[in-house]
């Protein structure tokens, strides 16, 4: 698998349109390198354990669903005038969120194909890899809300706990099913990626594609944790690197916008500074955001390679098996 990680950058480096689509995709949270540090500094388990229930406590056990409600709705009868800025500001936020959502499934169905038709050396550009991402989007877009149930299933008992404010109990639970929810979040995670790349590369329908993948995990449980521990090893390393550019870039951009704040400046820097301070913060965002598409695009290149390396041939052979099985 390691050897595919020089043909994903290959790829990317050739058909550079990659990059757009990976801007809208989901790999590539930025890390605070600080946080980072500050893991690596933890004080013990029972201390941890003591400070994260009481910072439950106080998120949760002090703003709770119903306090929040009633919070509201006083704000609302006191200030009737708001309901005129707060309703058409949560249609935007919702209007806003299901546009990123819908862009990043198309970014996402796009790359895979992409990818899939460079492997073959086949022409691919980015108006034909967008135009054919609406022929599966129906069929992703139902499997992520599929996804979505499995979580909502699997975090049942911690919405219990949370709602009845009762954080110790959360904890404990936590920490007794542990074992279970890694185990499901392992299996969930390489369900996503491998089922996704079934149903677009090999035109399945959802129903053979979740099935099929199953069957293919199932029954390579190693190869699956080892393209689990090199794609968590390449998300999180590209993640931190990600924030360590955006400190970078950031943190002088913004000081040169705090310098232009400053009043009773009269010196010819000040001046300069002042007209090119936007001009280096927008730079430095737009370096931010090309860092992050080639970065998503180099994980999902590398992730669709191991599929066709390493687990589409596995499922030819369930395929193959499911149809020479003859009912009795």
């Amino acid at each position: 698998m390691f050897r595919l990680l020089e043909e994903a950058w290959q790829i990317i480096k050739k058909y550079k349109f990659l990059w757009i689509f990976g801007i809208f995709t989901s790999y590539l949270l930025p890390i605070d390198p600080s946080d980072f540090f500050s893991i690596l500094n933890t004080k013990g388990l029972s201390e941890s354990f003591l400070s994260i229930k009481s910072i439950l406590e106080l998120s949760i056990g002090k703003l709770n669903l119903y306090n929040l409600a009633n919070i509201s709705s006083e704000i609302l009868i006191n200030q009737p005038r708001l309901y005129s800025v707060i309703y058409p500001l949560i249609a935007v936020l919702i209007f806003i969120i299901l546009a990123l959502i819908l862009i990043s499934i198309i970014s996402e169905i796009s790359l895979i194909f992409a990818v899939n038709r460079i492997r073959k050396n086949e022409d691919i550009n980015f108006k034909l890899a967008l135009r054919s991402s609406f022929k599966y989007f129906g069929r992703i877009f139902l499997f992520d809300l599929f996804i979505m149930f499995c979580f909502l299933i699997a975090t049942i008992p911690v919405l219990f706990f949370i709602l009845n404010n009762k954080i110790g109990e959360l904890l404990i639970y936590l920490i007794i099913t542990f074992p279970l929810y890694f185990a499901f979040f392992f299996y969930i995670a390489i369900f996503y990626m491998l089922c996704i790349r079934m149903i677009i590369i090999d035109d399945m329908s959802l129903v053979n594609g979740i099935l099929t993948t199953d069957k293919i995990i199932r029954s390579n449980l190693k190869q699956g944790f080892k393209f689990f521990i090199i794609y968590l090893i390449l998300d999180i390393g590209l993640s931190f690197l990600l924030g360590l550019v955006l400190a970078v870039l950031l943190i002088p951009a913004i000081g040169f916008n705090l310098i232009t704040s400053l009043e009773n400046q009269q010196s010819i820097l000040f001046a300069v500074i002042k007209l090119f301070a936007p001009l280096i913060m927008l730079i430095s965002l737009l370096l931010a955001i090309i860092a992050k598409g080639a970065g998503s695009a180099f994980i999902s290149s590398w992730i669709t390679l191991v599929y066709l390396d390493y687990f589409r041939s596995e499922g030819e052979k369930v395929e193959k098996l499911n149809s020479q099985e003859v009912p009795a």
